[in-house]
């Protein structure tokens, strides 16, 4: 075969005309990709027709003279070398191509390999440098929208945001082209060119810190093409939506315009991706289940099944979610989206310490640039108590990978449960801004603000919380903490019957299900505040029956033990107070509140005291002015001394607090996973 000695002007190279070179929005690369027929080359130019109508068709060359055939052959050899990740080979053979035909599409490819290989820098240079067309200089990214993507990309890789964002353009370019819609299909049937520039510029945003224009960003290339589902994750997994909007945003998609035949399954499976709101958890348990018909035959699909185990963990079914997404992680290490979900559950399950240390350790030898197995390593931690060591790995996560939620959230609790609440409120903060669709970054600000009786200011975070998601009981349970502090006792009787009710106990508790677990023993602490709040309201009957069903749910708490025994007083109970106490000290022995008050009781039984007798003992002998007047209740405004933990419950009366602790722990939050 004959060795060209000079470049080849062949039929491949284009018109340098900005109308004919391809630059519509509705085209995806597909129509840029090499074929290599047997018989015959394919043209495969960025080219269309002159007049504005679009050739879909695929034209076959006739057969060529021996130096066009050495051009094919190179062309073969290039992308053959590239599908095998022979991207040495690919660029060679790709170097020589481009020498024999000058071809913009050849140069283009040229550029995807230096693309994959990591050398962005030689990518831009060859994008953006004068490219010699038939004696016309040009460069290859202004003549070219796909050229302008991948000179984008690479500049987005190199560092260079501003530089990349002035190339695409603050906004979308194509709003004005006549080809531009939302119901306008992808002409080849791949994605459209212009969703994914609008996806880039949202990267582009969030490397600037603009999250605002990001989201815009992400759901114009969302609604561009439905099959982006890049944009989709950005905007769901990185919660840059709220509940209602991120639900309302999907459903409304144009599904059936730009998918003829198969709009109704993407449909269905972007609803089984959604967060599990309690408003819309039959619809998605609908659309899971009918992709696991025959029809459609997903029900082993990875993604199915993660989404039943997040419907288990939103549910509080830890443990059959732990099996669940154990089962997942068998055939599918490393998932991305079950991973997580999984360290949460063992996280709330205390048998599985041990198997989270030998997770971490896995983790950390078989992917240690991932953010998830830092994330694992600070848990582990996290759980045993050892705050330092656990936000170093935490913040060695969200370092990796700023836009992983989990970290930031479990690294402002390894400050909060140190007790330095503004550097826990510094990163819950900082979670809040980079993830606005979520309510759990405020929800813990919040409770900061309580502990520090800024009790205002907690409320305002509170009800931008509630905002976001409506349907989170402990939202309404900090509520009604707030209200009792700020002694508005109706108004916490309102949000703790609230927070019940979302849980689902607003009838009691069935000691005889298996569903006591530690995620139904955080309703011990509403149960407790609302007995508290209707103590002061003197519904003393109301008050004993809540009390009595918080003890059915935890019998070991010695706070609401010591309350009951108060109630019993009230009402003049006095044998029955007297064994509540006994009980309360047979688990705290020596506490001196509840020991004062055991003396009182049997004091008054023994001299057949009546309860008007006791509602008039000293202040300091009585929890929040017990069998005293409403107004008389001077220790309120001095409760910000005490500890906010239910778990806390060594001392029912602090020295500076004359009011029962019932505001829930952080570990017994959704504290560490997205929802």
């Amino acid at each position: 075969m004959n060795t060209p000695t000079k470049p080849i002007q062949s039929k491949f190279v284009p018109s340098p005309s900005v109308k004919r070179l391809f630059n519509s929005p509705n085209y995806s690369i597909l129509s840029a990709s090499p074929q290599i027929s047997r018989s015959a080359a394919v043209d495969f130019d960025l080219n269309y027709d002159e007049t504005g109508g679009h050739d879909d068709s695929i034209n076959l060359l006739p057969p060529q003279s021996t130096d066009s055939q050495l051009i094919d052959k190179l062309r073969l050899w290039r992308h053959d070398a590239m599908m095998q990740h022979l991207y040495t080979t690919a660029q060679f053979w790709g170097d020589k191509c481009l020498h024999l035909t000058n071809d913009p599409n050849d140069a283009f490819w040229l550029a995807q390999i230096y693309f994959y290989t990591h050398s962005y820098l030689r990518a831009e240079q060859l994008l953006t440098n004068p490219f010699n067309m038939n004696g016309d200089f040009v460069r290859l990214y202004q003549i070219s929208v796909f050229c302008r993507y991948l000179t984008a990309q690479s500049q987005l890789r190199l560092g260079k945001w501003h530089e990349a964002l002035e190339l695409l353009g603050d906004t979308n370019p194509f709003n004005k082209d006549p080809n531009h819609g939302y119901n306008v299909k992808c002409h080849d049937g791949g994605i459209k060119i212009e969703s994914s520039l609008c996806h880039l510029r949202g990267l582009i945003h969030l490397h600037l810190n603009s999250p605002d224009k990001a989201k815009e960003s992400f759901i114009e290339a969302l609604s561009l093409d439905v099959k982006n589902y890049d944009a989709f994750i950005k905007l769901v997994g990185g919660s840059m939506l709220s509940d209602e909007e991120e639900w309302h945003f999907v459903q409304s998609l144009h599904y059936k315009e730009q998918i003829e035949h198969d709009s109704d399954f993407v449909k269905l499976m972007y609803t089984t991706q959604l967060k599990k709101n309690p408003a819309h958890a039959a619809h998605i348990d609908r659309s899971r289940d009918e992709l696991c018909l025959e029809k459609y035959g997903f029900e082993q699909n990875v993604d199915i099944l993660q989404s039943r185990a997040d419907s288990l963990y939103s549910q509080l079914r830890y443990g059959e979610c732990f099996k669940q997404t154990t089962d997942i992680l068998k055939h599918h290490p490393s998932h991305p989206t079950t991973l997580p979900l999984h360290i949460a559950c063992m996280q709330h399950l205390p048998n599985l310490r041990s198997s989270l240390f030998l997770l971490a350790h896995q983790l950390i030898e078989t992917d240690p640039d991932s953010a998830v197995s830092w994330y694992a390593v600070g848990v582990y931690y996290y759980l045993g108590s050892y705050y330092q060591e656990a936000r170093r790995y935490l913040s060695k996560s969200s370092l990796m990978d700023p836009r992983f939620q989990p970290a930031w959230i479990a690294f402002g609790h390894a400050f909060a449960l140190e007790g330095e609440h503004d550097s826990a409120i510094t990163a819950y903060s900082t979670a809040s801004r980079l993830f606005p669709g979520t309510h759990l970054a405020l929800l813990y600000i919040a409770m900061q603000h309580i502990q520090l009786a800024n009790n205002g200011v907690a409320m305002g975070f509170l009800a931008g919380a509630l905002s976001i998601c409506t349907n989170d009981p402990a939202v309404y349970h900090e509520m009604g903490v707030v209200s009792y502090f700020n002694m508005e006792y109706s108004k916490a009787v309102e949000y703790f019957g609230r927070t019940l009710e979302l849980e689902g106990l607003e009838g009691g508790v069935d000691v005889q299900e298996d569903s006591l677990t530690h995620a139904h023993k955080t309703t011990a602490t509403t149960y407790l505040g609302l007995g508290q709040a209707q103590r002061k309201l003197k519904q003393l009957a109301q008050s004993k029956a809540s009390l009595l069903r918080a003890l059915q749910v935890d019998d070991s708490c010695t706070a609401t033990l010591t309350t009951l025994g108060l109630v019993h007083n009230e009402l003049g109970e006095m044998e029955d107070a007297i064994e509540v106490y006994h009980k309360s000290l047979s688990i705290l022995p020596g506490d001196a509140m509840t020991t004062e008050l055991l003396k009182l009781a049997v004091s008054c039984n023994v001299r057949a005291t009546s309860a008007e007798k006791f509602n008039r003992l000293p202040e300091a002998w009585r929890v929040g002015g017990v069998g005293g007047d409403n107004n008389n209740n001077t220790n309120h405004t001095n409760h910000t001394n005490n500890t906010l933990s239910f778990r806390d419950d060594s001392s029912i009366l602090s020295q500076s607090n004359s009011n029962i602790d019932m505001t829930r722990h952080l570990d017994d939050e959704e504290s560490m996973l997205i929802e």
